[in-house]
């Protein structure tokens, strides 16, 4: 082993060390109880990505790719054809849209996956590419719970203007 990787496998067991430090001071200071520290924070973080799950899966213009187990919710916009490109392309287009809206800018990400979610409900034809790109949103905020609402309704605004 060179000196070059010596030096690196160090600075690779160094950070991991400095993550498991920072992760334990954190407990430390705000224990992982459901009623405090943490727990509440998370509580909240959790109860706004199923509230948006809840939103997504009550309309028809967006499909969640699977129920949230954290703060993290999957979705995507439904186009006309619902395949894998189709999919892809109006994701991006509501992804650029959003975020350069000049008066209500909405900061999403977006995320790869390859099947079997979700084309397992729409059948084999949904896969005409290996991959599809599908929108992310991070609720790992407890203001996210009062604001699930309007950051919807900004979204599928965003998607109108798309769709007109």
């Amino acid at each position: 082993m060179t000196r070059k990787k010596r030096v690196e496998v160090y600075a690779l067991w160094a950070i991991a060390g400095a993550a498991a430090a920072a992760l334990w001071v954190t407990f430390k200071c705000l224990p992982l109880a459901a009623n405090k520290g943490f727990g509440p924070i998370l509580a909240k973080s959790r109860q706004a990505a199923l509230k948006f799950h809840e939103l997504i899966e009550t309309n028809d213009e967006f499909e969640a790719v699977i129920k949230p187990e954290l703060d993290i919710v999957a979705y995507f916009p439904k186009p006309a054809i619902i395949k894998a490109s189709e999919v892809t392309k109006l994701t991006n287009r509501l992804f650029e849209t959003a975020m350069n809206d000049n008066k209500e800018p909405l900061y999403t990400a977006r995320m790869k996956i390859t099947p079997p979610l979700p084309g397992n409900r729409f059948g084999g034809d949904f896969w005409d590419e290996p991959e599809v790109t599908v929108l992310r949103s991070v609720l790992m905020k407890p203001e996210h719970l009062a604001y699930i609402g309007q950051i919807y309704e900004r979204l599928e605004g965003h998607l109108r203007k798309i769709r007109k």
